[in-house]
């Protein structure tokens, strides 16, 4: 048992040593980090909640190292870091969407180049971005994991382009998109990683426990049935192609069917979508929306049910939400109205589903029906709720989208892991326990010996004691009879 647990270890050992691989920790940035545009606790400002919903990781970086947050933006080919030195004589941007708030610096700071001893600038010039004034290359030593377990990190310098006077005062934020406009890969984040070797190739994914969590890892240069080969086999691994219009939207693709099933008829929509982490809201085509307002009509003709506006800061702008009163008869026509919404892919073979406790929420006196539409959009985004409630992996530089076909229930990593981790634990207490028995059976073998040999030995003692104790009373008896 223990030298197939060692076993396991050593091959688990090898698998890293051989792919080279990035980890980086994940959370959910705070609310109040976000500038607020509406009432707090309005309808508005709920969606809005739901809505912008990023990510940020941490690197420390320098020499003393210093902690430094980086917004994560999936779609993007930035992989900028923000100094706390601003340019003399300047105004800063607009805060439009991101506003660090003051608790966020309790525990995490600007990057101030001043202060670390291995920073290196090579040079600055006027910012060809609309988000910053200044632009500087730079280098400097970051930590990173090289495996999903996060321990042992490693030193590595890199470069990165410094911003001054950045839009939002946000310190930094890592794109993942591997090219930028012009099909470069020099400046972008996974490019400069591949550049250093610290990766093997393009392949990355999210690793949550669930798709709600608020702190879990990206997982950079390997796949899961190499990281977690307890949890995923490459034989359920399928592949198809991300959208070939162009490869900066390499995390669209096509389903064969959308649809959602009525009264035993299926109803289609748009077959376009995009896989979204920055928001845990669908984003519905325009012909659902005409369904859906269908389906409610009498509801909001009863002012039962209302409709709304709140604007997404990236990519739709103004977007349009529905809600209705919080109660038992208007939940009832709503779990009668609102269907699954089903995305079937022929290259995963796999139908893929929007529940309905996934589109509907309670909160406090309303009934979200948590999707967004707008007149524009044609095609389908999907947040956090589809795109991490699925094992989903990425690779622009093949242009592919990898889906393990395996579906999951919110904790099943979660109680898998546990469960191994507890079977480890017993394995390894059976196996103290067993080397605890068989030292007691050596010590107490040895003892008996021992044992054995002192009684020997004193009873080797005590018949030469008592021979000699013979003898001289032999010999006192034969004098005294002599002496008589």
């Amino acid at each position: 048992m223990a030298k197939e647990f060692l076993f396991l270890s050593n091959t688990l050992f090898l698998i890293h040593y051989f792919y080279c691989t990035i980890v980086l920790p994940v959370e959910t940035l705070p609310r109040e980090n976000y500038k607020l545009t509406y009432e707090i606790n309005s309808t508005k400002d709920i969606m809005d909640q739901e809505n912008r919903n990023s990510f940020f990781t941490i690197f420390e970086m320098g020499a003393p190292v210093q902690k430094v947050p980086l917004i994560i933006k999936p779609k993007t080919n930035f992989y900028t870091i923000t100094s706390v030195n601003i340019v003399p004589n300047t105004t800063m941007p607009e805060i439009t969407k991101f506003n660090l708030s003051e608790n966020f610096f309790k525990t995490y700071d600007f990057y101030d180049e001043k202060k670390s001893n291995s920073h290196t600038l090579n040079w600055c010039r006027e910012s060809e971005f609309y988000f910053a004034e200044e632009c500087c290359s730079a280098n400097d030593t970051i930590l990173f994991y090289h495996n999903v377990n996060m321990k042992n990190k490693t030193e590595t310098n890199i470069y990165f382009e410094l911003m001054r006077n950045v839009q939002d005062n946000i310190t930094g934020e890592i794109g993942l998109n591997l090219y930028d406009a012009h099909r470069r890969i020099y400046n972008t984040f996974l490019g400069i990683m591949k550049t250093n070797n610290l990766i093997s190739n393009y392949y990355w994914y999210f690793d949550f426990d669930s798709w709600n969590d608020t702190k879990g890892k990206i997982v950079i240069g390997s796949l899961p049935h190499e990281d977690y080969p307890y949890l995923y086999s490459e034989k359920n691994l399928f592949f198809t192609n991300s959208n070939p219009s162009t490869r900066l939207t390499y995390m669209e693709m096509k389903f064969d069917k959308i649809y959602i099933i009525n009264n035993d008829t299926k109803i289609y929509f748009c077959n376009e979508a995009e896989f979204r982490y920055d928001s845990k809201i669908i984003i519905g085509d325009h012909e659902y929306e005409k369904y859906l307002l269908k389906q409610i009509d009498n509801l909001i003709k009863e002012k039962k049910c209302f409709n709304d506006t709140i604007r997404d800061f990236d990519y739709f702008g103004i977007m349009n939400f529905y809600y209705c009163k919080n109660d038992k008869e208007i939940k009832k026509k709503l779990e009668k109205i609102i269907s699954p919404i089903y995305f079937f892919s022929n290259d995963f073979n796999y139908t893929f589903e929007i529940n309905k406790d996934e589109i509907l929420r309670e909160k406090d006196e309303y009934i979200y029906i948590q999707m967004l539409f707008n007149d524009i959009t044609r095609k389908w985004s999907l947040g956090t709720v589809f795109s991490l409630k699925y094992k989903f992996v990425f690779n622009q530089d093949l242009g592919q989208i990898g889906f393990y076909k395996i579906k999951e229930g919110k904790n099943s990593n979660k109680n898998l892991i546990v469960l191994l981790k507890a079977g480890v634990i017993i394995l390894l207490c059976a196996f103290l326990i067993f080397l605890g028995i068989q030292i007691g059976k050596i010590l107490k073998k040895t003892r008996k010996k021992r044992a054995n040999e002192l009684t020997d030995e004193y009873d080797y003692y005590s018949e030469s004691k008592k021979e000699y104790k013979s003898d001289i009373n032999n010999d006192l008896i034969g004098n005294n009879n002599y002496i008589n």
